[in-house]
C-alpha cells in the first residue's frame, strides 16, 4: 500500500491539525448559519421592541 501522508511528517500531527481545523470551522459554519437565519433576524427584533 502506498503512504499518502508526506514523508516526515508524523501521523500525531495530521490527526491534531484535523482536530484544529474541525474545532475551527464547526463554530464557524454554525455562527454563519445562524447569522443568516430568520429565527435570529426575528429574535432580534424582539428584543428591540421589548425595550
Amino acid at each position: 500500500m502506498k503512504e499518502v501522508l508526506p514523508v516526515g511528517v508524523p501521523t500525531w500531527i495530521w490527526i491534531a491539525s484535523a482536530v484544529i481545523v474541525v474545532l475551527i470551522a464547526w463554530p464557524t459554519f454554525w455562527i454563519t448559519n445562524k447569522a443568516y437565519s430568520r429565527k435570529w433576524e426575528q429574535d432580534d427584533d424582539d428584543r428591540i421592541t421589548e425595550r
